[in-house]
């Protein structure tokens, strides 16, 4: 008995001593390291099939380097034939999950180079001609290295697999490879290279990225292990043709790859020890046939220890089993609680989609519940509730957008956590095979597509039915407008002045206030009027008119005491005249009736329904030279001719088609675009005489747009050089500056300045009046006078109101065509309409012009309607989101005249950039914001001007303005009229704000 349990004692002895050594064993090939945070970005770039610069092998080796990594438990970011935006973008985002204390591995394969010591890592889309423009369109390494030493990751290991041939590159400054990155700013920080640096390797050579795998691999090896080991295996396959290089730029202490999870640790200790146990029964069972014919008591005491340590295997098979369960269960449990987790983020968003429905319909039911109309309507009671209504409209559309972008906001939140939950990694099962796990991650794969569709459905049916229902919103309270402003309003009784009657015609004339109107009368009725005269009227209709803007009167009709009604006379022109007889008929002739404020109003209305205004006038060249002008003054044209007689002719011609008369006074022969004239003033002479002096732009008389000039103090020849204006006075002699007649021309300037401005509203509002089936946006000011002040761009005693249009676009692209083509039309609210639209439908995409992204382009419009706060906001949001801005301007040049180019401004993830690049192509400067400083005043150069710093050396930019450039002077500065200037005064104050605010976020 003692001698059995002696035995027992000395097997138990030995299997425990061999499971103490196989464990001792175990541990030291795998040794324990803390579990640190390991993140990976691995950049493949093959390039596009027919380009020189095609690699075959690079993605080949992005994806074996990633499926190693990712086997180390690396949470790896990949990237394949990125452009420059894509590749800033994906480096961006794998920063943002990057945290403090990380193990940072960066791999690119692709092609890459060096220039002044700084290398690049070429993109997809790179082709570059000169070495600037290399530089512009590379990513530099150090700046990945600068934002990851800002993150204060634990450990940096970057490994650049570029060192190819790189024939298409730029030659001149270059060397080929890469440099050597050995800067003390990059601590804690391993990089490693295909080949020495400033060498190369053969472009379908991947000899390195399958070393690096197999190391990788190998269990047990610290980073510098494996460089070592890559660099050995490299050079011995290679005859020493290419030799990697590796090294550390500080102390980065030890981190080993291949570290095991503590259940796989445990399970491979228990299987090394199993091993050992099998293999000491078959080495007993051997020995029990070779010991053949020993003593029984032997071969019994070793059947004895079989027995025990085929119990002890066994039990040690039982616990593996139980351990592989428990790993197993908490897999399966991992996995159901991402599925609950991904079903209730689809409840979620279920619920939230139904909310969001049932507030569409309140907002419908609130904003379409409107009164009936009373018939008995007058103008100012309609313009109350078109007002109302349009302030409904726009509550309407801004609740509706509040809506929905709330919705669309919860619906990247709901579907960005479902991705955060499927794109977790699940830990490999310590007996899944690489196939099962292949197809599992492609699973995930599929996955992640399949939400990301569900996305772009889900706010695509958003969007859709968002406009839907503002359509149907929308309808109700735009057919509310569309009656009001279709109907007529009674207007008052004007009192009828019997004035002449043309029995040859049958045409009565008779006077209301200071109009002459003539009416469709037989000789025998008009007798039986001239015995009524003094109760004659005439009855009209008000055609809808905004705030603030002249009712005009429609279906005019003369009425007598018995309530007979004549037509007005549709066959003679409509003439407008300032008194009883003709201004110039006389010595004393002033206006009999000082009934200006009618005048003005009735001139204005008459003009706003398509009549000219003419009337004679006394033009001064000289202190002898004077003679009468007719002028006439409609909504498209302003005309001067001469009237030899001085007086009223009975049928004038159509106004721009007069004879050349016959006198050399040029004024007789202009007539041109209301628009053109750009002053118009009350003044006074020496002899104390009162004129009214305009100024005009006449394009074809010189390149430069200079203004056409007449004056009464200057020759003939001094006409053209001279910086003169046309005045138009009374009489040279007899007017003098008496209320009476400073009040009179006061009318006429009035009445002009009035058609100027109803010129530029139909310029600017081509297509005011709105589809039937559109609905109409809130009213928006839009100012004439742009002022001087740069404090004040944007400012107008008198805006101009008018009414846009809804796009009428189904898609992103005709949106934007939509957009830009009325923008060049001078049709702002179509303009913002179409390009909103663009950017609801499709609110990331970008555009790849030089004329900038659909944010620039509101921002544009919002600056030629003088909005100069929205514009800035505009620009703000468009540099937030990755747009660029690209703005026109000229370079001052001290001996010629300035240089145009282009402005480039951005911000991006590693920073705000700036550069000019003028005609030649070639960037004057590239560089971050932090580099640019704007020097002193934005405007000390002159209106419209930002001056900046850089490297040293001081630019000064001219802004060139969208709209109007035509008329700008371009020499050593840009010089452009009003409008020009005060877009110019925006831009370059933009510009001066802009940069600093740029350069305070990085």
């Amino acid at each position: 008995m003692k001698y059995r349990v002696s035995l027992r004692a000395f097997l138990a002895l030995l299997a425990c001593s061999a499971m103490t050594a196989t464990a001792q064993d175990v541990e030291k090939r795998m040794p324990h390291v803390p579990d640190l945070p390991r993140r990976a970005l691995i950049i493949g770039m093959a390039y596009p099939p027919s380009s020189e610069k095609r690699l075959e092998q690079t993605l080949h080796d992005a994806r074996a380097v990633n499926d190693a990594l990712k086997d180390l438990q690396f949470q790896v970011d990949y990237v394949e034939d990125a452009s420059r935006i894509k590749l800033e973008v994906a480096i961006g985002e794998f920063l943002e999950k990057t945290r403090e204390g990380d193990v940072v591995f960066v791999y690119y394969a692709g092609h890459g180079m060096q220039i002044r010591g700084e290398n690049y890592l070429i993109p997809f889309d790179y082709d570059a001609i000169g070495e600037t423009e290399a530089q512009h369109q590379g990513y530099p390494v150090s700046a990945l290295l600068r934002r990851l030493r800002q993150k204060k990751v634990k450990l940096t290991i970057l490994v650049l697999d570029a060192c190819r041939s790189s024939s298409f590159l730029p030659q001149g400054t270059m060397i080929s490879g890469l440099a050597k990155i050995d800067r003390p700013e990059f601590t804690s920080t391993y990089i490693a290279m295909a080949t020495l640096p400033d060498k190369t390797t053969p472009d379908k050579d991947s000899v390195f990225a399958e070393q690096l795998v197999a190391a990788l691999r190998k269990p047990g090896l610290s980073v510098d292990d494996v460089f070592n080991d890559v660099r050995k295996q490299v050079s011995e396959r290679t005859g020493q043709l290419q030799v990697p290089s590796s090294w550390s730029t500080s102390d980065i202490g030890e981190f080993i790859f291949r570290d095991t999870l503590q259940g796989e640790h445990m399970l491979a200790v228990m299987q090394a020890e199993a091993d050992e146990l099998e293999r000491r029964v078959r080495q007993y069972e051997q020995d029990a046939i070779r010991a053949t014919g020993t003593k029984q008591e032997e071969l019994r005491q070793r059947e004895e220890e079989k027995k025990e340590l085929e119990a002890r295997l066994q039990e040690l098979k039982k616990d593996r089993e139980k351990r592989e369960e428990d790993q197993k269960q908490i897999i399966e449990a991992e996995r159901g609680r991402k599925d609950r987790e991904l079903k209730k983020q689809d409840a979620l968003l279920a619920q939230q989609q139904a909310e969001a429905r049932a507030q569409i319909e309140k907002l419908k039911q609130t904003a379409t519940a409107i009164e009936s109309l009373d018939e008995n309507l007058t103008l100012e009671q309609a313009r109350k509730i078109v007002l109302a209504t349009r302030s409904r409209l726009t509550e309407l559309r801004e609740s509706m957008l509040a809506a929905q972008s709330k919705e669309l906001a919860q619906i990247d939140t709901v579907l960005a956590n479902e991705q955060r939950l499927v794109e977790q990694v699940d830990r490999k099962d310590t007996f899944e095979t690489t196939a099962e796990v292949g197809q599992r991650r492609e699973a995930q794969r599929d996955e992640l597509l399949k939400l990301k569709k569900r996305s772009e459905t889900a706010r695509n049916e958003a969007i859709a039915r968002y406009s839907a229902a503002l359509t149907s919103g929308e309808q109700p309270l735009q057919e509310r407008i569309n009656a009001l402003t279709a109907r007529l309003y009674t207007a008052d009784i004007l009192s009828a002045d019997w004035q002449n009657y043309d029995a040859d015609h049958g045409a009565l004339t008779v006077a209301a206030g200071p109009v002459l109107y003539s009416f469709d009368v037989t000789p025998s009725k008009a007798k039986e009027l001239y015995e009524i005269r003094d109760k004659l009227r005439i009855e009209s209709v008000y055609r809808y008119a905004e705030e603030g803007a002249l009712p005009i009167r429609e279906n005019i009709a003369l009425v007598d005491a018995l309530g007979d009604r004549f037509p007005k006379s549709t066959s003679s022109d409509i003439r407008l005249i300032l008194a009883r007889k003709n201004l110039a008929a006389s010595d004393h002739a002033y206006w009999t009736s000082n009934r200006f404020d009618d005048f003005e109003v009735t001139a204005s209305e008459e003009i706003e329904r398509g009549a000219a205004l003419i009337f004679t006038l006394q033009h001064h060249h000289s202190m002898s030279n004077v003679h009468p002008v007719r002028v006439s003054v409609s909504r498209e044209r302003i005309t001067f001719a001469v009237d030899p007689d001085g007086l009223w002719k009975p049928n004038p011609p159509v106004p721009g088609t007069w004879d050349k008369p016959p006198t050399h006074c040029d004024v007789g022969q202009f007539s041109g675009d209301i628009r053109n004239v750009s002053s118009i003033e009350i003044t006074h002479n020496k002899q104390d005489e009162i004129f009214l002096r305009l100024k005009i732009r006449e394009p074809n008389h010189s390149n430069d747009d200079q203004t056409l000039n007449f004056a009464d103090q200057h020759s003939r020849k001094e006409e053209w050089v001279a910086n003169t204006h046309l005045g138009i006075g009374l009489s040279r002699a007899k007017v003098r500056s008496r209320p009476e007649a400073e009040r009179a021309l006061t009318a006429i300037k009035h009445t002009i300045e009035r058609a100027i401005a109803q010129a530029r509203a139909a310029h600017v509002a081509i297509m005011n009046k709105p589809p039937s089936d559109s609905s109409s946006v809130e009213a928006s000011k839009l100012t004439l006078d742009p002022g001087t002040n740069d404090d004040e761009v944007g400012t107008s005693n008198e805006p101009l109101t008018f009414t846009a249009v809804a796009a009428q676009c189904g898609d992103y692209d005709t949106c934007y065509t939509a957009g830009s083509k009325a923008y060049e039309a001078f049709n702002w609210p179509l303009a913002m309409a179409s390009f909103q639209k663009a950017i609801a439908l499709e609110p990331s995409k970008k555009e790849q012009t030089i004329y900038g992204d659909t944010r620039i382009w509101i921002g544009r419009v919002y600056l030629s309607m003088r909005r100069v706060d929205d514009f800035s906001k505009a620009w703000n949001t468009a540099l937030s989101m990755g747009d660029s801005l690209v703005i026109e301007a000229c370079l001052e040049h001290k001996s010629h005249r300035c240089e145009r180019g282009n402005l480039f401004i951005a911000k991006t993830p590693s920073g705000g950039k700036i550069s000019y690049r003028g005609r030649s192509k070639n960037d004057l400067f590239h560089v971050s914001v932090l580099d640019i400083t704007v020097a002193g005043n934005a405007n000390a150069a002159g209106p419209g001007s930002v001056s900046f710093q850089v490297d040293g050396n001081e630019y000064t930019f001219y802004v060139v303005p969208w709209l109007g450039a035509g008329r700008c002077e371009f020499k050593q500065r840009v010089r452009c009229g009003n409008e020009g200037t005060s877009e110019q005064l925006a831009v370059a104050n933009y510009l001066k704000r802009a940069i600093p605010r740029l350069k305070s976020e990085f």
